[in-house]
Order: C-alpha cells, then structure tokens, then sequence
C-alpha cells in the first residue's frame, strides 16, 4: 500500500476540521428549518397569547390605583384653578376701590351732620383744595387738617346745644369754606398783587392762621373736662395714698 504524501492528510484534516465547523454553526442559527427551528416558532407563537394577557392583567391591577391618581390630580387642579380665581377676584376688587374717586363732599352741605362727621367732611375737603394754595397757605390747610382730625374723637361727647358745638359748626361750615372760595375767583397772576393793604395771598395765610387758632382753643376747651377729671383724681391718690392718708390694713 502506498504512502500518501503528508500534505494531503493535512490538507484532508483541514477540510473535516471546516465542514464540522461549519456544521456546527449551521445548525445553532437556523430559524425555520429543522426540528430546532419548529420547536422555537411554536414557543413563540405559545408565548405571544400569554404575554397579551398578563400585560392586561397588569393593566386592571394597576387601573384602580391610576384612576385615584389622575382624581387626585384633578382636585389638585380645581384647588389651585379655584385659589387662582379668588385671589384675581379680590384684587380686581382692591383695584377698583383704589381707583374709584373719593366723594368730597363741602362743609356748607354738611352743615347738619354730627360734628365728628363735620370735621372729617371739613379736613377731607380741605386736603382737596391744598393743591390750589400758596405755599404758606398749605401748611396752616395742613395744620387745620391735623387739629381736626385730632378733634374728631372727642366731638361725639359735645352737646348739639352747647355755645361750642354752635361756634365750631359755624366756622368749618361757613367761615373756612368762604374763605377759600373767595381765594379761588381771584386770578391767579393777581394773587400776589398788593390790594388793600395787603394782598390776596397774603390775606388768605391771616384767615386760615385765625381758623387754626380757634381751633387750637376749641381743642383746649374740649379737652379740659378730661384734664380736670385728671387733676381730681391725683390729688384723691395724694390724700389716699400719700404721706398724710390713711392707707387699708
């Protein structure tokens, strides 16, 4: 028998070595041919119906929690949609009492009123007619404003009949008002044009200088009931209390 060269059998191994290789791998990656790939298609064609179901089983396990998610965020919305709509409410409503006008209403047409209401009417008028004043003139209209805002607390004690209560309705309802609007029909280029001894501008710092000083003494008057009662009352706790009383066991 004769020998075969040894590069033939080397040539013959390699050629075994491929085909069993490549066998092999034929055989891992078939999809639709052989027992293996009808075995993986049937798997799967299992699979598929099973995965649908547990998918929607999933689904209606989970609605009920869902559903209280999307009310809980539905409220959360209404809440804040509602909170939203009521603070533009009330500012709409601030912004329309910021600018609605003051009604300033003359001292001679509240002649009649309470004096507390007269004098805020009074100081409330005045502070409107600041602006068309002299500069002298707007400190005595700011000091009046003062005093009779001071005052307004404690005119609702004052009788209707009293001597006082006649004098002060006189002067805000009839003396400050008539003062003020004679000041106003002078022309403007006049006001401080001598006139008579004196000039308009001038005449009217005296008149309202005279207003504030009457009030000044209403105040003072008004005030002495109060002062009084206080004086008394010292010197009940000086005799009460003080080195020459009598003090409880």
């Amino acid at each position: 028998m004769r020998d075969r060269p040894p590069s033939h059998d080397s040539d013959a191994i390699l050629r075994a070595a491929r085909a069993s290789l490549n066998a092999q791998r034929g055989g891992g990656r078939r999809r639709g041919g052989g027992a293996g790939g009808v075995v993986y298609a049937k798997s799967f064609r299992l699979r598929g119906p099973f995965a649908v179901v547990a998918v929607l089983g999933i689904l209606l396990l989970l609605s009920p929690l869902l559903l209280m998610m999307a009310l809980a965020l539905g409220v959360a919305l209404v809440a804040v949609a509602a909170g939203v709509a009521i603070w533009l409410w009330r500012a709409m409503r601030r912004a329309q009492r910021m600018a609605a006008p003051v009604v300033v209403t003359s001292p001679d047409q509240a002649r009649g009123d309470p004096l507390p209401e007269l004098a805020g009417k009074t100081a409330l008028w005045l502070n409107a007619q600041r602006i068309a004043l002299p500069a002298p003139a707007q400190g005595l209209a700011d000091q009046i404003g003062a005093r009779l805002s001071d005052l307004g607390g404690r005119l609702g004690g004052v009788p209707d009949t009293a001597p006082e209560a006649a004098q002060l309705r006189k002067l805000l309802s009839d003396d400050l008002p008539e003062l003020i609007t004679a000041y106003a029909q002078v022309p403007p280029d006049l006001r401080a044009t001598p006139h008579a001894g004196t000039s308009p501008d001038a005449a009217l710092a005296n008149g309202l200088s005279r207003i504030a000083g009457e009030l000044d003494g209403f105040h003072h008057s008004a005030s002495t009931p109060a002062m009084d009662r206080l004086a008394v009352h010292s010197r009940y706790l000086d005799y009460r209390y003080g080195d020459g009383g009598q003090t409880a066991d």
